[in-house]
């Protein structure tokens, strides 16, 4: 666990509820991230995020620092998507606000007008993608590539195996990638 999560946590564990903020502050935005990738409404993600941290706060007493906090906290956020109110599991929208479009980053070779549009439409097409996986591939697929975990901390948030992990993540690879490829074989007829 990282130096100041875990002096965090013992102050938070210690009776300091101001020291929870810190923690909140530290990881907030990638929960957020997560989970609206994860759920299609802005609300769901922002009831995600809630949740998480409530669970978090409630059950801290719980925490033994075996894992990172952050992988923690993932895990809580999964089982939390996997209750959303509307249950769609679709990744949501990317905001354009965000750096890298909420999906795979796409380097900005040029600020030409076709080439942005182009950009564009190349996030959307791996948006609509990814959100079509089923919901299992999508989770590995999203911490791993879009959040950046290792197949060890995503397997202990599936509660897989590691090499159950990797053939998740193989498969929901394959399948974006075919996905990618019928669109834009399609674009150009």
């Amino acid at each position: 666990m990282d130096d100041a999560d875990r002096s965090l946590v013992e102050r938070i564990k210690a009776g300091d509820v101001a020291a929870f903020e810190r923690l909140f502050s530290r990881h907030h935005q990638r929960i957020y991230r997560f989970a609206a990738r994860m759920c299609r409404h802005a609300q769901d993600a922002e009831d995600v995020l809630q949740d998480t941290f409530l669970a978090a706060f409630r059950h801290l007493k719980t925490f033994r620092g075996k894992a990172r906090f952050s992988t923690w906290l993932y895990t809580i956020a999964a089982n939390s998507c996997r209750r959303t109110r509307r249950g769609s599991g679709a990744v949501a929208p990317a905001k354009e606000s965000e750096p890298d479009g909420g999906a795979f980053p796409v380097d900005d070779w040029t600020r030409r007008p076709d080439a942005l549009f182009l950009r564009k439409e190349t996030r959307r097409a791996i948006q609509d993608a990814v959100a079509e996986l089923p919901k299992d591939l999508r989770l590995v697929l999203v911490f791993r590539d879009m959040e950046g975990l290792s197949a060890e901390e995503v397997s202990r948030i599936v509660g897989a195996s590691v090499p159950a992990v990797k053939s998740r993540l193989h498969r929901a690879r394959l399948f974006v990638r075919n996905r990618l490829s019928r669109r834009f074989q399609e674009s150009r007829r």
